[in-house]
């Protein structure tokens, strides 16, 4: 799945699909993909949960290149080897991207175990 595509229509499902954990969570995570675009999550924020556009105020932001953001959203590759091939970086507080593992798949995801394992 494309970044432009997890972020408009996979993620807005996934909020709608468990709004009650969405609203129990905070914080603000920025993506930019690299060639494709960036995007904002706001954890709790029912106005506006996913933005186009990257905010440099966010608690986590992340750049991926496009190879990187696709091996951890399809399940590809794990956390550790995406950082040490360079296809990730981060600033900010990375406890927020757990967060959001939890909320792409209920009763655990993961995501989150990858994410974990960094």
């Amino acid at each position: 799945m494309d970044a432009k595509r997890f972020f408009t229509t996979a993620v807005p499902s996934i909020v709608a699909r468990d709004f009650e954990q969405f609203m129990t969570l905070n914080g603000v995570i920025a993506c930019k993909v690299k060639g494709e675009g960036a995007w904002t999550l706001r954890f709790g924020d029912v106005e506006a949960p996913i933005t186009d556009g990257f905010d440099p105020r966010a608690d986590l932001k992340i750049w991926f290149t496009k190879e990187g953001f696709d091996a951890l959203v399809n399940g590809d590759g794990n956390m550790r080897k995406i950082v040490m091939k360079g296809e990730i970086a981060f600033a900010g507080d990375v406890t927020y991207l757990q967060r959001f593992g939890y909320l792409l798949s209920p009763g655990g995801s993961p995501l989150a175990t990858r994410i974990g394992a960094f």
